[in-house]
């Protein structure tokens, strides 16, 4: 599952993040309790710092599972 989130000047949220899913069908129950808990995973981390990073105010894709 991928997520696509946008990072402010502050390292918190520019936005919602949004839920990169593949075409068709409904996803599983099971899908939407790993799409929330990778959803509270992103937001734990916030504000995100670190010395250097850079494109703060970017999109970035943010992959979980495998």
């Amino acid at each position: 599952m991928t997520l696509e989130v946008t990072l402010d000047s502050q390292g918190g949220l520019a936005g919602p993040p949004r839920i990169l899913r593949p075409n068709g069908g409904r996803p599983s129950e099971q899908q939407l309790l790993a799409e929330a808990q990778a959803l509270e995973a992103i937001r734990a981390r916030l504000p995100y710092r670190t010395a250097g990073l850079p494109g703060l105010g970017r999109r970035y894709r943010v992959g979980f599972g495998g």
